[in-house]
């Protein structure tokens, strides 16, 4: 956990407003534990200070999804100067959606992936951030939806898991999916948009 808390080091104190919803309507302790509690509200990403108690109009609130590459870059290691940035951008993430400014989805795939990790503690916070937090939940009852997207979407060469968790993501009505498998980033569909945290993070403060 220590890398996590490494980075969240370099986020400051927000003021009491929460920020509005962007995009449809509603939630991490995980990683660093703290990101997203009350204690802390802007983050240096990419070079560049990131606020989100800004105050913004948007019509409806963004649904995500996170693959679990993006849910475990917190506990990757820190020295690496891309992976800390990227870390900081998710953790960023993470207080939006636990300030109810993005909706998270979460599927039965991120859930059997997680609990198949050797890091026993790193799954549990994770999976007590998405329990605690997530406001649309893709089980194994939308199987029926999900699976011949799936199928669909290997036959372009993307492997598996990683085409369960875009097909989910699809099957959730998600605008994006956010992730750091920069293989998995070179797929297109129009049906969602594939970013990496830190891009997320820009098209966020675009809005």
């Amino acid at each position: 956990m220590a890398c996590a808390e490494g980075a969240c080091s370099r986020w400051r104190k927000p003021s009491k407003k929460a920020p509005t919803s962007r995009t449809r309507q509603n939630p991490e302790t995980e990683a660093d534990g703290k990101a997203g509690n009350g204690e802390h509200g802007m983050a240096v990403v990419g070079g560049r200070e990131t606020g989100y108690t800004e105050v913004r109009k948007v019509m409806a609130m963004l649904r995500i999804y996170l693959d679990n590459c993006c849910y475990n870059r917190p506990f990757d290691n820190q020295k690496d100067a891309a992976i800390a940035v990227e870390t900081q951008a998710k953790l960023f993430i993470q207080s939006l959606v636990r300030y109810k400014a993005v909706e998270l989805a979460y599927s039965s795939i991120s859930l059997q992936e997680i609990a198949d990790s050797p890091f026993e503690e790193n799954s549990r916070a994770i999976v007590d951030f998405i329990e605690g937090n997530a406001g649309y939940y893709v089980g194994t009852d939308s199987n029926e939806a999900a699976i011949p997207l799936a199928q669909e979407i290997m036959r372009t060469g993307v492997k598996l898991k990683d085409a369960a968790h875009v097909a989910c993501a699809i099957a959730a009505k998600c605008d994006y999916l956010i992730t750091t498998d920069r293989r998995l980033l070179k797929y297109a569909d129009e049906r969602i948009k594939l970013v990496n945290p830190v891009d997320f993070v820009r098209i966020w403060e675009a809005l």
